[in-house]
C-alpha cells in the first residue's frame, strides 16, 4: 500500500459561520466516516434501521416520530448529495470559499 501523493490532491478551504454546530472534531469523525465506508452503504444502513423501527413500532409510534422522520429524511438527503456528487463543492453563496 503505497502513501499518497499529496501534493496531488486539489484542497479547498471553507470558512464557517461563527454559529456553525460543526467543530474541527465532528468535521473530522465526518471525514472519518465518509473516507472509511462508501456513502451508499451508510445510506443503506440508515434506511434498514428506518424501516425495522417502523415496522416494530408501528402500532405505537412515538409522539416526535413526525420530528424523527425529518432528522432522518435531513441525513437521508445528506448522503443522496454525497453519492450523487462526490467531489462536488459547495455553492458559493452556502460558503465563503478561499482556496
Amino acid at each position: 500500500m503505497s502513501i499518497p501523493n499529496t501534493s496531488r490532491i486539489e484542497y479547498t478551504t471553507f470558512r464557517l459561520p461563527s454559529n456553525t454546530p460543526l467543530s474541527l472534531p465532528a468535521l473530522n469523525q465526518l471525514h472519518d466516516l465518509l473516507g472509511n465506508f462508501p456513502a451508499q452503504d451508510v445510506r443503506n444502513t440508515l434506511l434498514e434501521f428506518y424501516q425495522s423501527y417502523v415496522m416494530h413500532e408501528h402500532d405505537n409510534l412515538p409522539l416526535n416520530f413526525d420530528e424523527m422522520a425529518t432528522h432522518f429524511y435531513c441525513l437521508d438527503n445528506f448522503f443522496k448529495t454525497v453519492i450523487e456528487n462526490p467531489k462536488a463543492k459547495p455553492g458559493l453563496s452556502d460558503l465563503d470559499v478561499t482556496e
